[in-house]
This record gives C-alpha cells, structure tokens and sequence, in this order.
C-alpha cells in the first residue's frame, strides 16, 4: 500500500499553477508547511463541521469538530462549513515544477 498522501483527507481547495505560490506566501495556514501534490483522483466524501447529538431537552448539543464522512450516520448530525475530500493516485510534485523558485519556497516557510 502506498504511504502518505495517498488517501489523505483534505479540506483545502485546489489550487492553479499561478495561485500556488502566492497562496503559500499568503495563507497563514500554510506558510512553512507547503507541500505540493498532484492527485490523479479526488472522492469528495465528506464534511469538516460542527457535530451535534441529541441533548436532554429540545435542542442538540455541540459535541466536537471534525470530519465526518458521508457513510456515518453522524452526517445528518452535523453542520458542514467545509468539503472534505480523499485524495488518491497522488504524486508529490516538487515546488520547483510549480513556479515556486527558491525566494517563493522562502517566503512560504517564512
């Protein structure tokens, strides 16, 4: 079986050649930990959200935030705010081939 990323699960959007650089250098969540791939296949399965059971009295109670997949029964106890896809026949690309020469890879793990 092959190792990560094949069949990670992600909640980030694509990105095009042009944007990847500058989303790297812009998006907090990603400076300094900028990892390029390419999948040859994407299942969208899931939602990221806020996951509800049934309280004592009229109203659900928030019990976590997580991924639930749309398998899970919980999925109809969840309030999504984000896609959740699996990514599968991936390849890591090097930043290079993307545009991102050495002063973009800085600027991103800065």
């Amino acid at each position: 079986m092959a190792g990560w990323p094949e069949r990670e699960v992600t909640t980030h959007p694509p990105l095009c050649l042009a944007c990847a650089p500058v989303s790297a250098r812009l998006c907090p969540h990603l400076r300094g930990k900028v990892v390029a791939v390419r999948a040859g296949r994407v299942t969208l399965d899931g939602v990221y959200g806020k996951v509800y059971t049934r309280g004592k009295g009229p109203d659900p109670v928030l019990t976590e935030e997580k991924v639930v997949f749309t398998s899970d029964w919980r999925v109809r106890w969840t309030v999504g705010g984000q896609l959740a896809a699996t990514l599968l026949d991936v390849t890591v690309v090097d930043p290079a081939v993307l545009g991102m020469g050495p002063a973009a890879q800085e600027a991103a793990s800065a």
